[in-house]
């Protein structure tokens, strides 16, 4: 391989075979770490820092998620599906994840904190995290959850801690067979 030249053929991912920016590799790239992913297929992955350590860590996976700091080394796995939003809900400084369910899990242990009660599933596009209510501490969760014979929203406050979440309003609506929102 000639100096600054990268070593795969046809040089790039669209095999144009033309450098996109010039540069003077004085060496050929290396695999920094790499990270077996098993029989968990990763459709996603995204970089943040959910431990509150200045650090970013690597989220991915699905019953279970998965966190790794950057260097692969696992962190925690938590028996929760896919990401709907990372914030602080309660208010505390921590910083929390809200995944399919709605499920919390706490972002430095991977410790489900709390877990939604009703009927019916609640995928990630039904799940919205957000300061609906101005005068309460942290945020809340709106949920619209899918069930044959109807749906039902709620809306959850977790000021009062994760043991003590409270349930602000629930609505049913559209009874009968749902398709689609």
């Amino acid at each position: 391989v000639a100096r600054g030249e990268w070593p795969m053929p046809a040089h790039d991912n669209a095999l144009t075979a033309r450098a996109e920016l010039p540069c003077r590799m004085p060496r050929a790239p290396r695999e920094v770490w790499s990270y077996d992913l098993g029989m968990t297929p990763a459709a996603w992955a995204m970089c943040v820092d959910v431990d509150d350590d200045g650090e970013e860590e690597v989220l991915y996976g699905s019953h279970p998620l998965f966190c790794t700091d950057l260097s692969g080394r696992e962190k925690w796995r938590a028996d929760a599906g896919e990401i709907a939003a990372i914030a602080d809900l309660d208010g505390d400084g921590r910083t929390e994840i809200v995944a399919d369910g709605p499920v919390i899990v706490s972002g430095r242990s991977g410790e489900v904190l709390w877990s939604r009660t009703g009927p019916g599933t609640v995928g990630r596009p039904r799940i919205h995290v957000d300061r609906f209510l101005p005068g309460r501490k942290g945020m809340q969760i709106a949920c619209v959850s899918q069930k044959y014979e109807y749906n039902q929203a709620q809306m959850w406050a977790f000021d009062r801690g994760y043991g003590r979440a409270e349930r602000v309003w629930e609505r049913e609506f559209n009874k009968g067979p749902v398709y689609a929102h």
